[in-house]
């Protein structure tokens, strides 16, 4: 053991380094945080800063703020991972038992030349071993291994969660180090980890004594050791290990709202409070880091604080008895001012706008507002309002003038303080001054500028232009119609109402204008009234003119539309059904009669489309064409320039009549063992077949030995199977889409030697596997979910451990995956299936068993 090693430190330890690790309890489950805190930058400096504790804990001990100047390194390590002999301190802690110990913080030195990793362990004691030494063991945590440097000091902090509960003030807390398995520490590097030495602590009390365990390692109720006092063999002579703990605050203060605050102007101040309070806390007002006056006792209500003069931002901080404190809600800020009062005086014309407000009238208004320094500040405006002169328009008792009248003009909306109206011949006051007042009287055709002067305002002007008659004639035309063709012709003959017309000084000329489908116009002159006449296919606008003796013109429009609603006909139309055989492949050539066809306005055009077993389209006559196995629907459009069109349909059948070929493999013969009925296997080859068109079917059957079928639909092909001693028959038969079949067969002969006999395994002859499963005793298969629309689970289940093997089948029985796995396994297979029926083979030496699936 090394004590007081005081200069030996002040060479070794010359910085200090973060640390952080992760406690496992040993007594307690869960994992325990740990976060870093500053070390010591040298073991010589007597002060150290110390983490503040947060809001809702409090120091039940610390010693970690003073550092003697000395270590106490553990030894006694003979295996890294057995580990040292534990270092312990008497500890006193500060309040009434029990304790709820939530954080831990201790001093960690290491005196070797080496840097590494190691795991620290700490245990805490109840004080009734062996001469008041470590008893009865409370708790226990280890951390995970934490890098050490070369000479160094380190203060680590192990948040413990929701903590633990110690029953007493007095404990023994201690602390022992290993090299578990990802450690990097030897023997001699553990032997030189220790604790470094504090002064006596600032909360809590503790012995100027420590206990040594006598055995490495040693971490069970009442340890083996001894006592020991520091400052034997030099100092410290008054000394302690660093280490500091905290307990959750169950009692932190309520948060209450900070009421009053603001700005006063006067000298009485203003008030903070508090909405509520609590017995037994006692709450200081700040005013930012000063108090304020003396702490106030919490009543259950609302407290007061009195009135403040002294600007600033004010806090309040509560403590209760038991030394929990929080910080109540919010601020009060204090601002403190001086009013102010002030006079301007103003004319405008109309309106002012003073400080966002407009003012209409004369007269005294007073404006309030804030000054610089924050209090009411009285402006008084004195203001005279005149008015501003102003006209709205000038008009006309007549306008406009026919030959040889006069009219009479009047200014409109003439105000204003001394507002006169004079009227010139010019703008601007310009050309002849022809009077005075709000009327100038019996003018005729012309420009008159009515120009208003007063004593507020620049001049004003607003002119009027007389004509000489300007009012167009008016017209009436009557609205848009629509009239179909004839059935033998394009045109049509329309007779209208004669227009009306009219104007002030009388119409001189009525004219009328066809554009569009039909083209014509009248004379310019006279009064000519629209006559009865033919109209082609098509729009027609027709405009009608009125001309009065001032040459003034009014026109009017309308619409006149010819439609043609009469269909086209068909002169000729095949409506007997084609039909034909197929010679080869799969089409056959038809040939369709022309059709002939007419109509009241020109030639329609013809368009086909065929539907069915062959699709096309096209325009014109169709002649021959190449038509799809099946019923093909013609249908012949005949459409006219107006889109009136006539169909008619007839149908072509084409029939395929040659049979499919098919060709089987040859015989299969197998041997079983003695005593054996059945012989299970997948027969070598698969039959060929071939068609003109296509086959969709293909299906097989045995008879004879073993009898068994496959689906009806579909591409059958035989799968793996058991068959009976004896000869089957396999017999493949071929169905193209027309209906026609073609079949072939061959033989599976199953030779065996003996009587037969049963087993408990034998595999049940399947007559589809995709109709059945196939359960052997011991080995079954769970798919789910069956159907599915995006993968299957499969778990084989079975007596046995041994590896099962699964071949996953297609309908035509082409395998397309094969997995293994072991029994009790969920697989998650076919995600990337198309959607069909799958069968699922499950072989486990030599037994089998299928599952069918179906992925939608």
């Amino acid at each position: 053991m090394k004590r007081n090693l005081y200069y030996l430190v002040l060479c070794m330890l010359t910085s200090a380094i973060f640390q952080k690790a992760v406690a496992q309890t040993e007594v307690q489950t869960g994992k325990i945080a740990v976060v870093k805190i500053n070390g010591l930058k040298d073991p010589a400096r007597k002060k150290q800063s110390f983490v503040p504790l947060a809001k809702g804990v409090q120091a039940i001990y610390a010693n970690l703020t003073n550092d003697a100047g000395g270590l106490v390194s553990n030894g006694g390590a003979n295996s890294s991972t057995q580990g040292t002999r534990i270092l312990a301190d008497d500890i006193n802690f500060a309040g009434t038992p029990p304790f709820k110990i939530n954080l831990v913080l201790f001093s960690v030195t290491n005196s070797d030349a080496s840097s590494f990793t190691a795991r620290p362990r700490i245990r805490f004691w109840k004080n009734d071993g062996v001469g008041g030494g470590p008893g009865t063991l409370v708790a226990a945590y280890s951390f995970a291994a934490v890098p050490f440097a070369a000479f160094s000091a380190t203060t680590l902090s192990a948040s413990l969660g929701s903590g633990f509960t110690f029953p007493n003030t007095a404990a023994w807390v201690g602390i022992f180090f290993d090299a578990p398995l990802g450690a990097t520490a030897t023997v001699d590097n553990l032997n030189n980890l220790g604790q470094a030495v504090y002064d006596p602590p600032n909360v809590g009390t503790s012995a100027d004594q420590y206990f040594v365990s006598s055995n490495a390692g040693f971490a069970t109720n009442n340890p083996n050791g001894s006592i020991q006092s520091f400052g034997v063999g030099g100092p410290p002579v008054s000394a302690n290990f660093g280490w500091t703990f905290q307990q959750s605050c169950d009692n932190e203060p309520t948060a209450f709202n900070i009421t009053g605050g603001g700005l006063y102007c006067g000298s009485t101040g203003v008030a903070i409070g508090l909405d509520g309070s609590e017995t037994g806390v006692n709450y200081q007002l700040m005013n930012e880091s000063t108090m304020v006056g003396t702490p106030v006792a919490g009543t259950g209500s609302a407290l007061s604080f009195g009135d403040q003069t002294d600007e600033g931002i004010y806090s309040v901080e509560a403590t209760s008895t038991a030394g929990c404190s929080s910080t109540m809600s919010g601020i009060a800020i204090v601002n403190v001012g001086t009013p102010s009062t002030a006079d301007t005086t103003a004319v405008a014309c109309d309106s002012l706008v003073w400080n966002n407000s407009t003012y209409y009238t004369s007269g005294n208004y007073d404006f309030h507002t804030t000054n610089a320094s924050g209090c009411d500040s009285t402006i008084t405006l004195h203001l005279t309002i005149n008015t501003s002169i102003s006209i709205t328009s000038v008009s006309a008792a007549n306008n406009s003038l026919c030959l040889g009248n006069n009219t009479d003009l009047t200014a409109n909306g003439v105000s204003g303080t001394n507002a006169v109206v004079n009227w010139f011949s010019g703008p601007g006051g310009t050309g002849s001054n022809l009077g005075n007042g709000n009327t100038l009287l019996n003018v005729g055709p012309g420009t008159y500028y009515a120009r208003v002067t007063g004593d507020c305002g620049s001049p004003l002007e607003d002119s009027i232009i007389v004509f000489s008659d300007t009012t167009r004639p008016t017209i009436t035309c009557t609205g848009d119609s629509t009239i179909p063709t004839l059935t033998t012709s394009c045109t049509r003959a329309v007779a209208f109402d004669n227009t009306s017309y009219a104007d002030n000084c009388g119409v001189t000329a009525l004219k009328w204008e066809l554009t569009g489908a039909t083209v014509a116009k009248s004379a310019s002159f006279g009064i000519n009234q629209l006559p009865v006449r033919t109209y082609n296919k098509g729009v027609t606008t027709i405009t009608l003119t009125a001309v009065d003796a001032r040459g003034n013109t009014q026109s009017c429009s309308y619409n006149l539309t010819v439609v043609d609603n009469v269909l086209p006909l068909f002169t000729f139309r095949n409506t007997a059904t084609i039909k034909a055989n197929i010679l080869s492949g799969c089409t056959s050539d038809a040939t369709i009669p022309d059709a002939t066809y007419t109509d009241n306005c020109g030639t329609p055009t013809l368009s086909w489309a065929m539907t069915g077993a062959t699709i096309d389209n096209g325009t014109g006559q169709i002649g021959t064409k190449t038509f799809n196995r099946g019923t093909t629907v013609v249908t012949y459009t005949i459409t006219d320039d107006a889109a009136n069109f006539r169909t008619s349909s007839f149908n072509v059948i084409i029939k395929d009549t040659i049979v499919p070929l098919i060709t089987c493999p040859g015989d299969t013969t197998v041997t079983t063992r003695a005593a054996t009925c059945q012989k299970g296997f997948k027969v070598a080859g698969i039959p060929t077949y071939s068609d003109n068109c296509e086959i969709p079917t293909l299906t097989w059957k045995l008879t004879g030995a073993t009898t068994s079928q496959s689906a009806g639909t579909g591409i059958n092909l035989l799968p793996y199977r058991t068959y009976n001693k004896g000869t089957t028959v396999v017999t493949y038969t071929v169905k193209d889409a027309s209906g026609i079949v073609g079949t072939c067969s061959f033989n599976v002969n199953v030779i065996g030697e003996g009587s037969c006999s049963s087993r408990n395994d034998a595999i049940v002859a399947n007559k589809n596997p995709f109709d059945n499963e196939v359960i052997d005793a011991v080995l079954k298969a769970k798919l789910s979910p069956n159907p599915t629309k995006t993968s299957f689970l499969l778990q084989v289940q079975s007596d046995k451990k041994d590896v099962v093997e699964i071949n996953v089948y297609k309908r035509d029985g082409k395998r397309i995956q094969t997995v293994k796995s072991l029994p009790y396994q969920m697989l998650n297979i076919g995600a990337n299936y198309s959607n069909g029926l799958y069968m699922f083979e499950i072989l486990q030496g030599e037994r089998r068993t299928t599952i069918t699936g179906v992925k939608q």
